[in-house]
């Protein structure tokens, strides 16, 4: 496991496979009360359902931290390895939208 850290300072946790053919980034979203956040779950189901996460990428939640986490798998085969460092950005720079998406969800949420 490695600690990466993007241009916009965010932080990812990055983990090779065990067969080493394929390495997993994964990005903090948000914080979350499993209790309390029922649509904000529902809102990251709907997401993983939508055509943006084609690209090998899934939220996932992560109950030990309570945290909603942005899962991308990048395949190391072929030219995968040259290719890895543009993917890593685009990994985060979708977090940072997804991030943006659930913060405009809790601010219209709690106007209701």
């Amino acid at each position: 496991m490695l600690l990466w850290q993007g241009k916009d300072k965010q932080a990812s946790l990055l983990v090779p496979s065990t067969d080493g053919d394929a390495l997993f980034a994964i990005c903090t979203l948000s914080r979350v009360d499993p209790e309390h956040d029922g649509r904000l779950l529902a809102l990251a189901l709907h997401l993983n359902l939508s055509p943006v996460h084609t690209m090998s990428a899934c939220i996932a939640l992560d109950v030990e931290q309570n945290t909603l986490c942005l899962r991308y798998t990048h395949d190391l085969g072929g030219n995968g390895a040259d290719t890895l460092l543009l993917a890593l950005e685009n990994a985060q720079a979708l977090a940072e939208q997804i991030k943006q998406v659930i913060e405009n969800f809790r601010h219209d949420q709690g106007r209701r």
